[in-house]
């Protein structure tokens, strides 16, 4: 069984927590504040690979310039 990567499953945990579109910072910013332990030297880009892996995925889905959401929930403006 292959293990669930820690930054995909944070990135959903964020999303849904959130109730609606984030931006990609916004995500981070969610991660950071929680946080997410990593040992990427350049986060933020290695935030942006997952998320678009995730979106490749349809776990989430662009909706805006660098905002996501969870597949399947409505549109809304991205939350603070």
């Amino acid at each position: 069984m292959k293990k669930q990567n820690a930054w995909h499953a944070a990135v959903v945990e964020h999303l849904r927590a959130a109730g609606g579109p984030l931006t990609i910072e916004q995500i981070w910013q969610r991660m950071e504040a929680a946080g997410f332990k990593h040992a990427s030297k350049l986060p933020r880009s290695t935030l942006g690979a997952r998320v678009t892996e995730l979106a490749q995925m349809k776990t989430i889905e662009r909706v805006g310039p660098a905002t996501y959401q969870l597949t399947g929930t409505q549109h809304a403006e991205a939350q603070p």
